[in-house]
């Protein structure tokens, strides 16, 4: 019984490799073939933008995809959730990626983007869990948002000289991202370009980046009075330099490791969520320089056993836990 069962799924198998072995379209001039594991598009122009593909039924039998010269554009979840997709080959005509085009790919390890291309579209590779290198060229201009998103695999990356902005999410999730080369051609970074890179450990900015600056691996702006990001894979005893006069809005959020940081007195303000889930910080001491602590500066800070702060500091919207032992400690309110 067993091997009738097995013999009519293979049947079954066979029938369906033999509909999806002739050649579709996918494009006004383009036209896609399947064949023992290999999806080939090929003519001239840009493919369409799907919801879903002719060849999705059959995705998981995809190996391979060969995109042959003359394709200028990767369309909207072309190859989206091909799980058993290993290789691909994108020639130097494609001048764009499109959302979500690789998104789902679980066992692509590499992909070698050309010198060509200048988007990739949002959520292009996200959840390519098993990407470990890529290579982003000086042609790419724009990242959309998260398209590198839940990159579990990846270990490091280099944004080209052409990129300017870091957008939202862009690197979500990455948990085995180490480190971050970011050039002097980026000029605006996402609060939430890192949230989950819990290894992270390392950014690393051009000296020439005229709004950035990093400080063993720790993110400022250039005049080094802002702290922007600390890496949550990073050390768990922290100094803040004296330059900072501000600690910025979810700075060290998330930075699970975290047990002792040091504000210096030229602090003025903690910004919004700056610890937020600092689950092992067990204590805080705000010095006399601080004027304003944002909302749920220390929401969620669950070990966190007490804060020594001015006594005419307003810590009422602090997120504070309910356990934290409030220690007031007399000090001049500076002036404004």
């Amino acid at each position: 019984m067993k091997q009738k069962i097995f013999i009519i799924l293979l049947a079954i198998t066979a029938c369906v490799g033999i509909l999806f072995a002739e050649s579709g379209t996918c494009g006004d001039n383009l036209t896609w073939t399947y064949e023992n594991g290999v999806l080939t598009i090929s003519g001239d122009g840009e493919m369409y933008d799907y919801e879903e593909v002719p060849w999705f039924p059959i995705r998981s039998n995809i190996k391979a995809i060969i995109i042959s010269n003359g394709v200028r554009g990767i369309g909207m979840n072309a190859f989206a959730w091909h799980q058993n997709l290993v290789f691909v080959s994108i020639p130097n005509s494609v001048t764009y990626i499109g959302a979500l085009a690789f998104c789902g790919c679980h066992s692509l390890t590499a992909i070698d983007i050309p010198n060509s291309v200048t988007i990739l579209g949002y959520h292009s590779f996200r959840s390519c869990e098993s990407l470990t290198s890529i290579t982003i060229p000086n042609s790419v201009t724009i990242i959309g948002e998260a398209a590198f998103g839940w990159c579990e695999g990846l270990t490091s990356i280099i944004i080209p000289n052409s990129v300017t902005s870091i957008g939202y999410e862009v690197f979500k999730g990455c948990t085995g991202l180490t480190s971050v080369t970011i050039p002097n051609s980026v000029t605006n970074i996402s609060l939430d370009a890192f949230e989950f890179c819990d290894n992270l450990t390392s950014i690393n900015v051009s000296v020439d980046n005229p709004n950035y600056c990093s400080l063993e691996g720790v993110l400022f702006s250039k005049d080094k009075t802002t702290l922007l990001y600390y890496p949550q894979g990073k050390d768990s005893s922290y100094i803040i330099p004296n330059s900072v006069t501000s600690i910025g809005d979810y700075a060290f959020s998330r930075c699970y490791n975290l047990t002792d940081i040091t504000i210096p007195n030229s602090v003025t303000n903690i910004g919004s969520s700056a610890f937020l889930l600092c689950g092992s910080l067990t204590s805080v001491t705000i010095p006399y320089s601080v004027t304003n602590i944002g909302e749920e500066a220390f929401s969620y800070c669950e070990d966190l056993r007490e804060i020594l702060y001015p006594e005419w500091l307003d810590l009422s919207d602090a997120g504070i836990p309910s356990s934290t032992k409030l220690i007031p400690y007399p000090a001049q309110k500076p002036n404004k």
